[in-house]
Order: structure tokens, then sequence, then C-alpha cells
């Protein structure tokens, strides 16, 4: 037997080896019996409840961490973009020659043609031919 049943008959004077002898103690079995039904399941529903607001809460404090996240990264990608036009504007209007390295210290070469295209347009062919020097040293050096 149930230990909360035992304990339940045992309140309202009945022996659990004989069982209710009188209608009183039929009705007072059934009245607790009920009253632990009920008890269940208000307590099932608070943890329901409960189980039900706690998932909410996690929901919406992912979504605005998740919209945050995003924010931060948007206002990232904008600031790269923006630095990325300042420096590609500084590049393409420079009246110098640019030399630019890779990160494993290689000369991009794609840029310095572009900058020797540039240079010979606007009739510098003494500083084109310095820098085609400084050039060759450097390209025998690091590549």
């Amino acid at each position: 037997m149930h230990r909360v049943l035992r304990r339940q008959l045992s309140k309202i004077g009945i022996d659990t080896a004989a069982g209710p002898s009188r209608l009183e103690q039929w009705q007072a079995i059934v009245e607790r019996v009920d009253r632990s039904y009920q008890q269940a399941d208000q307590d099932r529903y608070t943890l329901e409840r409960s189980l039900t607001l706690s998932a909410q809460e996690i929901q919406d404090l992912y979504r605005r961490q998740h919209e945050s996240s995003e924010s931060r990264l948007r206002a990232e990608r904008d600031k790269l973009r923006s630095a990325n036009a300042h420096l590609q504007a500084l590049y393409e209007g420079s009246p110098d020659m640019i030399f630019l390295h890779g990160q494993d210290g290689r000369l991009l070469v794609d840029r310095i043609e572009r900058s020797l295209e540039s240079f010979l347009r606007q009739g510098h062919k003494g500083a084109v031919l310095f820098n085609l020097k400084f050039l060759a040293k450097t390209l025998h050096l690091s590549v």
C-alpha cells in the first residue's frame, strides 16, 4: 500500500488490514483521496505553467541576444566597408606609387600594375624608374 494512502487511513482511524467498516469512514477516504488528486492536479498545473514561463523567458532572451549580436555585426560590417572605401580612395587617388604586401609578405602584383599605369599616365617616368629599381630589389629579396 502507498505510504500516503496508509497515512490517510491512519488519520481517519481505519485499520489497513480490516478496511473501513462504516459509511462515514468510506466518505472520509473518498474526500481525502479527492483532495490528494486535486492537489496533484494543481501541483502539475503550477509546474507546467512555470516551465512554460521559463521557456518563454529563455526564447525572449535568445531573440534579444540574437538581435543584439546581429546589430553589432551589421555595425562592424559597416565600419569595415567604410574603412575599406576610405583606403581604396586614398590608394587610387595617391600620386605616389604604393606597394601592398599580403600577410605572407609577398607583393600584391595587381596593385603594382595599377600604380605603374597611374604613374605613367601622369608622366612620372623618373619616379617610375626609381620605383621599378626598388621593386626589382624587393622582389629579389622577398619573392
